[in-house]
């Protein structure tokens, strides 16, 4: 009989979410709140990170994700087809980085310049 180390499963993304938000705390003025259709942290406004299929989504600058997918920590974010560009995707197996990297994200995002519109084209 082979035994198999279990894989931790995740906790609720709520939960998962709170522990984030409170490690954060007040000082980067981390708060939890819906967006995107779910819960998620912010700081002034601004989405730094959220859960999504049990894994932690943050947004950090590209060379920084480069080197997160280079080591395999990290998945690019898909939503649909389409690749978020400065965003990744963490699996569980590394939640004892997670706090470490909402927090990269918050400072990221304090000081990332604010995103482009997408505007519709209009119709003749």
């Amino acid at each position: 009989m082979v035994l198999r180390k279990s894989t931790p499963k995740p906790d609720n993304a709520d939960t998962q979410l709170d522990r984030l938000c409170n490690a954060l705390g007040k000082s980067v003025g981390a708060v939890k709140g819906k967006a995107l259709s779910r819960e998620a942290i912010t700081v002034d406004g601004k989405i730094v990170a959220f859960i999504s299929k049990g894994r932690l989504v943050v947004k950090l600058p590209s060379d920084r994700i480069a080197a997160l997918l280079e080591s395999g920590e990290a998945t690019p974010m898909r939503m649909g087809t389409r690749v978020m560009k400065q965003w990744l995707s963490v699996a569980y197996s590394t939640a004892a980085r997670w706090v470490e990297l909402a927090e990269e994200s918050a400072r990221y995002v304090a000081v990332a310049p604010p995103a482009k519109k997408r505007t519709k084209p209009t119709r003749r």
